[in-house]
């Protein structure tokens, strides 16, 4: 499920980066994904692997952040 997520997020990203967006906020509702995004660890893991692109692509993105947010939150996207 974390993997699903961070594929989402790295889709995401390289869509915003193809844009030229800046100014971002990516809300998401797995908080173990906004966790390891933040944190400074560093694994070797698929899904670390993946959390490094999305890092690599929003560095180039001036004034970004990935926050949680709830699910029942986010009717939008569960409509």
């Amino acid at each position: 499920m974390h993997e699903a997520e961070a594929m989402w997020l790295l889709e995401a990203t390289n869509w915003i980066n193809q844009l030229g967006f800046h100014n971002i906020i990516l809300e998401l509702e797995c908080k173990h994904v906004v966790d390891c995004y933040n944190s400074a660890s560093s694994n070797t893991t698929e899904f670390d692997l993946i959390l490094k692109k999305c890092k690599r692509i929003l560095s180039n993105i001036n004034n970004h952040m990935i926050c949680l947010t709830k699910r029942q939150a986010n009717y939008v996207t569960h409509t």
